[in-house]
């Protein structure tokens, strides 16, 4: 290649891992097994679960529209902030610090309850876990990024569900 050209994929890279593109790229697979999972298996534990898992999935549902709604065009799936956003408190975000990725973990663990699912179920833990970690690095960006992170952290004591986790 003539001139630079040969560093532009280097250059993407790099942007794709500043703003934590890998803890994205992980969620895929785990993402992809749970929808497999729950094409493919499911012996269905009977009506208990299914309400239980129902009543799950249709929490997790509220509490990631909730936190679509608050952030409205300041969504993005990485855990970098975007350029020129500012730090989201209302709404949802009144209750958790990361209210999309909990509502996301509620809703595999309702469906995979729900399905009768072990397999589904041990993929939404490796899920939370991922989302754990996400979030602490997530945390650190915003940290740096926002002044009163700190004080906002210390008021909405909860990271990804409400009263629980």
């Amino acid at each position: 290649m003539v001139g630079g050209d040969y560093r532009l994929p280097s250059l993407a890279v790099r942007d794709f891992t500043a703003r934590g593109g890998w803890w994205v790229a992980a969620q895929v697979p785990l993402f992809g097994g749970l929808l497999a999972f729950w094409l493919l298996w499911g012996d269905g534990w009977g009506a208990v679960a299914l309400v239980a898992g129902a009543a799950l999935a249709g929490a997790g549902g509220a509490l990631v529209a909730g936190g679509l709604a608050a952030l409205g065009s300041q969504l993005t799936p990485f855990p970098a902030p975007l350029h020129g956003g500012a730090l989201v408190e209302r709404g949802a975000y009144r209750l958790v610090r990361h209210p999309i990725y909990g509502g996301i973990l509620l809703g595999a663990l309702g469906v995979s309850l729900a399905d009768g699912n072990w397999p589904g179920l041990v993929l939404a833990a490796a899920l939370g876990g991922l989302f754990w970690a996400k979030s602490w690095v997530e945390e650190g960006m915003l940290a740096t990024r926002f002044a009163t992170y700190a004080a906002y952290r210390a008021r909405v004591r909860r990271r990804l569900i409400p009263g629980i986790l």
